[in-house]
This record gives C-alpha cells, sequence and structure tokens, in this order.
C-alpha cells in the first residue's frame, strides 16, 4: 500500500505549483506609460547639434529624469528607459548644456546663456501626455 501512495506524493508539489500559478500571474507593479517627447533646439534661431537636455519632472511620481541629445538639425526625441520611449505623462523643467567641438574625455565650455543649465533658472518648460504638444521647439535667446 505505501507504494501506492509513493507516485502520487511525488507528484503533490507539481499540483500545489499549478493550482497556486494563476495567483501569481501578473504579479507586481506595472509601470506608467510613456508618451514621445520630440522637439528641436534653436539658439539665435540656428539649430544646436549635440546639446544635452534633462527633463526635471515638475509632479510626484517614480523620479524618472527622460535625457535627450539633440541631431546635427537641433531635433531631439526623449529617453527615460531606452532609446527614443519618451516620458511619463505630466509637466517638466528643460535644462539643456552645448558643448560644441568637445570629446567625450573633455568637456569644453557650455554655449549657451547659463540660465538654461539649471532647472532652478531655466523658463523652459513641456507638457507630455496621451494629447502631445509635440513636436516643441525650444527658441533658446541670449
Amino acid at each position: 500500500m505505501d507504494s501506492m501512495r509513493l507516485p502520487q506524493a511525488r507528484f503533490l508539489p507539481h499540483w500545489i505549483a499549478v493550482l497556486f500559478l494563476p495567483m501569481t500571474s501578473g504579479c507586481g507593479p506595472q509601470e506608467p506609460p510613456l508618451f514621445p517627447v520630440r522637439g528641436k533646439v534653436l539658439f539665435k534661431s540656428k539649430p544646436v547639434p549635440k546639446a544635452e537636455m534633462v527633463f526635471h519632472p515638475l509632479f510626484a511620481g517614480p523620479g524618472w529624469m527622460p535625457v535627450a541629445v539633440t541631431n546635427e538639425d537641433g531635433s531631439f526625441e526623449a529617453s527615460t528607459k531606452k532609446p527614443g520611449d519618451g516620458a511619463l505623462a505630466g509637466r517638466y523643467k528643460v535644462t539643456i548644456v552645448w558643448h560644441p567641438g568637445a570629446n567625450d574625455d573633455e568637456k569644453g565650455p557650455n554655449f549657451l546663456p547659463p540660465r538654461y543649465s539649471r532647472a532652478a533658472t531655466s523658463d523652459l518648460e513641456i507638457e507630455v501626455g496621451p494629447a502631445p504638444k509635440n513636436p516643441s521647439t525650444f527658441e533658446l535667446k541670449n
């Protein structure tokens, strides 16, 4: 009789796992959606290539700070977790620095007015959401 119970007992852990599997699927927090953020940066009406941008959230959230680097024509696409994936919905303060001619090892001087390099002094803002007001053009002035 003991030999008859042994095979059933051997499968007991598998049955327990099968019973609990539906309860665990979908567990864990679901990440909020990201929305595309595209635009252009101009300084003195000319494109700003290879400028570095940081989007500082003006709302409570997970604390992600999207970033972007402008292309040769001044265009950009914000990235939060992977290239071009966008940003969480909400309002952001935008900071921009531009070091033309700098290489990866050494940064040259910032060629943009200093106020654009700090969130406390930048007047650049963008609203991100499902109905974007994109692309946004940031016209930087002296």
